[in-house]
Formats: structure tokens, sequence, C-alpha cells
């Protein structure tokens, strides 16, 4: 009789839409129009929209925010994609992706029909733009270049990115961080890929200083 009941429950849930188990609630819809802060939706990849130039913060993607990073996969494990942020624009109500473009592109590609979300508690398109770099650069995702980019456009010294939970000791944001000391012409340089990375890091590193860093360049 209890197995019974147990079975009925599953049942009621699943036709409610609820999935998944332990403290996290998993609720498969259509994208909300008033999604809960901190809730995990489940939500069909049409109502999943990409916008790169606004919300991409990577380098060198293609028109759906991606580089050939994925390219190779061919299955998708829904296991392995985790939770995606979106971000709900208010202007238009659609759903956009913020971080999670490869991933979407990915279960796109292979027919897989919806990924779990959660969307960004965010007042504008800038802020969360910026949000999901930060998601990124804490997941050690993107390139140091990315991040470092990402932070001197949006005026974010070293010394905050603790206070929004990013650690420095993982290798993307160190470097990145110390790629926002290089001058703006060398900085150039390195992100059209005509300055050595490793170069403009010891660069840097060593000589913090923008003013002096041409000078630096020119005895090397």
């Amino acid at each position: 009789r209890k197995m019974a009941m147990l079975h009925s429950m599953v049942d009621l849930a699943k036709e409610e839409g609820i999935t998944g188990t332990g403290d996290e609630t998993y609720t498969k819809t259509s994208a909300p129009k008033s999604p809960t802060k901190g809730k995990t939706y489940d939500v069909a990849l049409a109502d999943l929209h990409v916008d790169p130039k606004r919300f991409q913060y990577k380098l060198n993607t293609n028109a759906e925010g991606v580089t050939q990073e994925l390219k190779s996969v061919e299955t998708f494990n829904p296991d392995f994609a985790g939770v995606i942020s979106v971000w709900r624009d208010p202007k238009d109500g659609k759903t956009y992706v913020v971080n999670g473009h490869h991933r979407t592109e990915l279960a796109r590609r292979l027919g897989h029909p919806s990924l779990a979300v959660r969307y960004l508690e965010e007042p504008d398109e800038k802020k969360a733009r910026a949000m999901g770099a930060l998601i990124n650069i804490a997941e050690g995702r993107g390139t140091a270049v990315d991040a470092a980019k990402f932070l001197r456009d949006y005026e974010i010294p070293e010394s905050s990115l603790k206070k929004y939970g990013v650690s420095l000791k993982g290798k993307l944001a160190q470097d990145a961080a110390i790629l926002t000391k290089l001058n703006d012409r060398i900085f150039q340089q390195v992100t059209m890929g005509t300055f050595d990375l490793s170069r403009a890091l010891s660069i840097a590193a060593h000589c913090p200083n923008p003013d002096l860093q041409d000078l630096v360049v020119s005895q090397i």
C-alpha cells in the first residue's frame, strides 16, 4: 500500500512538472514571467534566446556566441551541463542566456529539448552581463584575455574580485588580474593576438606602471 501511495505521489509530481530530489526543486515549464529567486527551472530551448553581443563576455565567438570548444562533442549529457544562468529582459519579456552559450548550442545541435536554468536578479542587461562574466571567471571558463577585457571594460579592480566571491588562486583569475595592469596599446595587441601572451604577463607582473611598459618592450 505504501509503495502504491509513493508511486501515486511521483505520478502527481510529474503531472505538475516537478522533478528532482533533495532540497533543489526543478520545475519543468516554459520560461516563467516572474521567476522565483534561487529556483532552478527546466526551460524548453524554444524559450531560451541568445544575444552574444549583449551577454557573451568571451572574445572571438560566432553568431551563436560560441567557439569550437564543444564542436566535437556528439552526446548531450544533462548531468554534465549543470545549471546555466539566464536573465529575463523586462523590455521584451524574453529569457536570455547569460552564462551557458556553449551548452545551449550543444543542446540545440543534438536535439535536447530543455536546459536547467537559474535566473539572475539583475536590474539591467549591463549588470546581468557583468554577473555572467564573473560566474565564468569564478568557474575558470574562457581565457585570461576574455576576463581581463571584461575587468577593464567594467573598471573592476583586482581587490573587488574577492568581494564578488571570485578566488584569485585560480590561474585564469590570476592572469586576468595581471593583464589589467597593461597599458591600452599593449593590451589591444594582446586581444588581437599580435603580442605574445606570456610576454605580456611577464611585463605586467614585473612592471605594473603602464607608462613605463612601452620602454620595457623596447628594451627586450
